[in-house]
């Protein structure tokens, strides 16, 4: 008696290496124009809705299994964006960015100092922020 050993589930359907690619690159094209054409209001999604529209559309296609999909999140990157995000919300909240700003701006007099001044606060920030 033979016994059917076919993914119960049928993530992957019977595709050939080619039309594979071909699917996905439709997808991923799909996805790009939805991240990058916010404005054209074709269908009004953000950017984090969009790129989830990719991956689910990869996965339920069967351009990728789960497991695979699960294995390419790189979750250190996932939560230093995190952690950067809300450091970031939180100086908004107290109105850093704009006193820093003010600061920059009552220091420079002429169009080459300001240059400088925004280049010097954006590395201090940089390096006290990432601590690298």
């Amino acid at each position: 008696m033979l016994v059917e050993t076919r993914d119960p589930i049928g993530y992957a359907r019977a595709v050939n290496h080619w039309q594979q690619e071909l699917v996905a690159t439709v997808i991923f094209g799909i996805t790009y124009v939805l991240i990058s054409g916010r404005q054209l209001k074709i269908l009004p999604l953000n950017r984090p809705a969009a790129a989830l529209l990719g991956a689910v559309l990869m996965v339920s296609i069967g351009v990728m299994t789960p497991e695979l999909t699960y294995r390419a999140v790189n979750y250190d990157t996932i939560v230093l964006l995190l952690a950067m995000m809300l450091v970031s919300a939180y100086l908004s909240l107290a109105r850093f960015f704009e006193w820093a700003a003010d600061i920059v701006l009552e220091f420079s007099r002429t169009p080459g100092r300001l240059l400088l001044y925004l280049m010097l606060t954006s590395g201090l920030s940089r390096r006290c922020l990432s601590m690298t």
